[in-house]
């Protein structure tokens, strides 16, 4: 894959991709009741911070692809809807989900 500075190897590219998506789902485990005591001592706010930052990167040096720009539209509705007072678990797990599967499509060539 080009990118703004040279090439990618399909390789570079799938493992980039692995690890965002691993990044996302643990935002999500952080929340679910049934594995959120793993991460206790975890900022969340920190995590969506760091993530959107990277996010917001790579989508500059690999020229600006929809995916991302979708992707971090769903993470910041997920961020906001887990600061909400009427917090709904089901509308932050698909925002989050989704998030993950914009990753996913980017194309590794």
């Amino acid at each position: 894959m080009k990118h703004k500075y040279g090439e990618y190897t399909e390789f570079q590219i799938s493992e980039f991709k692995k690890r965002i998506r691993k990044s996302i789902y643990v935002l999500l485990l952080s929340v679910d009741k049934n594995t959120s005591k793993q991460f206790e001592n975890s900022n969340i706010d920190a995590m969506f911070d760091s993530l959107l930052y990277e996010l917001g990167g790579a989508s500059n040096v690999l020229f600006h692809p929809s995916e991302i720009v979708e992707a971090v539209n769903l993470l910041e509705r997920a961020r906001l809807e887990l600061i909400s007072k009427d917090f709904r678990w089901k509308v932050y797990r698909k925002l989050i989900l989704d998030a993950g599967a914009c990753i996913g499509r980017i194309e590794e060539v």
